[in-house]
This record gives structure tokens, sequence and C-alpha cells, in this order.
């Protein structure tokens, strides 16, 4: 089938995405020598670009992607946030921020030199402290409300405070399934969720292994401990292992070229969810956003996957996904 008929059963669909949200900054100038003063290399006349990072780049996926993307997160009440959601709505993204007076917008900027895109530092701002009962509140009254009428919900956890306690299971009360971007040791965050998807060092820690342990115990373990149906683990350059009940399998990498990996978990959530509410498997599912990750590492930045790049990619591949 020619790539520009194809149609991949998601498109219009109602992704909910809910998490926390950040503005990636790349700061980017050339940098041709060390400085004097210390050993650090002097960027020079830097130009910044802005994206969106975090959850907010999973539903930036979505959007591209052709579905609907609608977006539940906290900002802080200062330029940064008004940027984010500019940038988010630009994207066709439908936008339900929440704010306080109390903490900023998350975010990263990245000093990046010219040639060779070398990054020379990260400077990240944030407040990872619990949010207030009023702004929690009203994220689970937004999130419980909109999950009733989206095909599928996905949530981020980055630990910057969005997703709280009993968030998780009272979204999955919609009777929608819930996949789940984890982050730190509490695996109990995410109870009621249908799938988890851990890289490979989360997945450890929220079985609280970090000294390189088998990948499989890891996972039987973690589909246990999360009471998920399906449990996906990404392994960067290795590809994704699949874990469900007593059953698994490992899928192979599909990069072709590795630039940068940043972004590269929120397209493999973005599109496993997209895959599910498409008619897919957890296991076809998982190796359509495993192509789909193999194509963003190809880029720089925080980087997305469009819908024609997609459909020219499988379009043009007689192999099967």
């Amino acid at each position: 089938m020619a790539a520009e008929s194809m149609a991949f059963g998601w498109e219009g669909k109602r992704i909910l995405v809910v998490g926390d949200v950040m503005l990636d900054i790349y700061r980017r100038g050339r940098a041709l020598r060390l400085s004097p003063e210390a050993p650090v290399p002097i960027v020079l006349n830097p130009v910044d670009e802005y994206c969106l990072g975090g959850a907010a780049n999973i539903a930036k996926n979505i959007a591209a992607l052709k579905a609907k993307a609608i977006l539940v997160g906290f900002v802080g009440k200062d330029e940064e946030g008004l940027r984010l959601r500019s940038l988010a709505e630009e994207g066709g993204i439908d936008v339900h921020f929440f704010s306080a007076n109390d903490r900023p917008t998350t975010t990263k900027t990245r000093i990046v030199g010219l040639p060779g895109h070398q990054q020379v530092c990260r400077i990240d701002r944030e407040e990872t402290t619990p949010l207030g009962e009023e702004c929690r509140e009203s994220i689970l009254s937004s999130s419980r409300s909109l999950s009733q009428e989206a095909d599928i919900v996905i949530v981020s956890d980055y630990r910057k405070g969005v997703v709280f306690p009993g968030l998780v299971a009272e979204i999955a009360r919609s009777g929608k399934k819930v996949v789940v971007d984890p982050k730190g040791s509490d695996v109990s965050l995410y109870r009621g969720a249908w799938a988890i998807v851990p890289n490979w060092g989360e997945a450890e820690e929220l079985v609280g292994i970090t000294d390189g342990g088998n990948i499989d115990w890891v996972g039987k373990s973690l589909c246990s401990a999360s009471g998920c149906e399906w449990v996906i683990i990404t392994r960067h350059g290795e590809g994704a292992s699949v874990y469900s009940h007593d059953w698994s399998e490992h899928i192979p990498p599909r990069a072709r070229e590795v630039l940068d990996t940043t972004g590269a978990g929120d397209t493999f959530t973005a599109v496993f969810a997209l895959g599910v509410v498409a008619g897919m498997g957890g296991s076809e599912a998982a190796k359509l956003a495993n192509r789909a990750a193999g194509m963003v590492v190809g880029k720089r930045g925080t980087a997305h996957v469009e819908w024609e790049e997609l459909a020219r990619e499988l379009g043009r591949l007689s192999d099967p996904i």
C-alpha cells in the first residue's frame, strides 16, 4: 500500500495525557576555543530554540501523528509557562494547565556548542515538592472528567509533582486503559494502569535492583508488582522487551544511527498507546513504537515523529513491523 493512502487507524482518536510538562531550551552557539579562566568552552552568540518536553512532548507526538491530544499538567505563573502553553496550542494540543504562585515551570536549558552539537552543560529550574492540595484536586478533577471522552490515557511521571498517590487509580476507574511512563521507586503510584513503559534503569529502580540484574527477572517482577497487563521495558540501543503474565518477547533495535536519545521514550510511549487504540495487541503496538523511537534517535534535540515520516518508513519497508 502506498504511503500516501495509508491510515493507521488512530487518526482522530482522543488521547488524554496527564503528567509533568516541561519547557526544553536549546541554547546553541559557536564553541571554537576554551576559556582562559577555566577548561570550559566559550559558547559565542547563542540562539535559543524552545521545545515541548516531558508529558508535553508525548502530546506533541500524538498531535503530529494526527490523533487528538488533550494535555493536563502544571506550569508556573511565569514567562516559561506562557511560552509552553503557546507552543502546545500552536502544535494543535488541547491544553488544560494549572498554576500556583509558589513554584516555577519546569525548565531544562541545554547549552550546546557548535560545530559538533556538543552539550556543554544543562541548567534545570524546577520544584519537586508535592503540589498543594487545591492544585492536586484540580488536576484530579480535570483528569477524571476528560478521561470519560478519551480513547486511552497516558500518564507521564517525571517526579515533578503532578503524578501523586491515587491519581492513576482514579483515572482507571473511568474504564479506559491507562499507559504509564514511570519514574522513581514507588510502583504503588501506578496501580490500576493497564500498561507500564519504563526504560531499563527505571524498571530496575521500580523493583529495587540497580546493579545490572537479569532483564527477564526484572520484567516478570514488575508485572507482578505493578499488576499491569503489559510491561514494556525500552533498552536504549538494544530495542525493547515485552512482558505479560507468563509471556515475554524481545524486540531488536531499529535505529540506523543514534544522534540523540532525548525524547525517544516519549515517542515510544505515544506510539504504543496509539497502536493500542488502533486495535493492536500489546506486542504489536510495542514493535510499532520501537520503529518510531528508532527514527527519533536519529534526530537532534527533543524530537518527535510526524505522521508522514512514519507512513513513509512503513510504506517503503517490506519486512514486518
